[in-house]
């Protein structure tokens, strides 16, 4: 596993470029999580049951039995550390969960240099947007650690979801709250605000 540096740190940091002058900039980091999916990896292999799937808002509203079938579509997948395991852009074909590892989700700045968005930690999940629209990727996932993780393929996803009445509806209401809440953050991840001077009257200069 490798150390962490200074020189690592300060590369991690959402540094961005300002005119010369003096600012205050206040933020506030808008960190979109769902709750953790307790999984249990024996020998490498990672394995989850339905009741633990109902932790998650997506299949809150799942029967037990699908939520059973659910989980026996999910398979165990083992990455190294600096292995990419979701490229932006890319067809999303899967839904993951952390089960053991931590991982990075990055997008490119401006001029090549690559811009944290947030860190996957055990119990995280990410991709759930892929299992209904099958769209492009919005980000880079790669790992940080030696990372196993489980996946659900969106065919199989789809298959099971089709044959209960409703219940896709109720999925895409839930992937659509988290939309909303992604729409409100910026590129670093933070909530979109106005910046504004400290002396009154003064123009916003967002």
């Amino acid at each position: 596993m490798g150390s962490v540096t200074p020189r690592w740190f300060l590369q991690m940091m959402p540094w961005i470029n300002l005119e010369a002058g003096t600012y205050r900039v206040n933020r506030r980091r808008s960190v979109v999580r769902g709750k953790k999916v307790p999984i249990s990896v024996q020998n490498g292999i990672a394995k989850v049951t339905g009741e633990q799937l109902k932790t998650l808002d997506l299949f809150s509203s799942c029967e037990d039995d699908v939520l059973d079938g659910i989980a026996a579509k999910f398979e165990s997948q083992n990455f190294n550390m600096g292995e990419v395991m979701i490229t932006k852009g890319d067809d999303g074909d899967k839904f993951f969960i952390v089960a053991e590892g931590k991982l990075a989700v990055w997008d490119t700045g401006e001029y090549g240099n690559k811009i944290r968005l947030g860190v996957l930690t055990d119990g995280d999940h990410v991709g759930e947007m892929a299992l209904l629209s099958g769209g492009p990727r919005m980000a880079n996932v790669e790992a940080v650690t030696p990372s196993v993780m489980l996946s659900l393929d969106r065919s199989d996803f789809n298959s099971l979801v089709d044959g209960t009445d409703g219940l896709r509806e109720k999925i895409e209401a839930s992937v659509e709250a988290r939309s909303e809440v992604n729409a409100r953050v910026n590129e670093y991840g933070e909530e979109i605000t106005d910046v504004v001077t400290s002396s009154e009257g003064e123009d916003v200069v967002s």
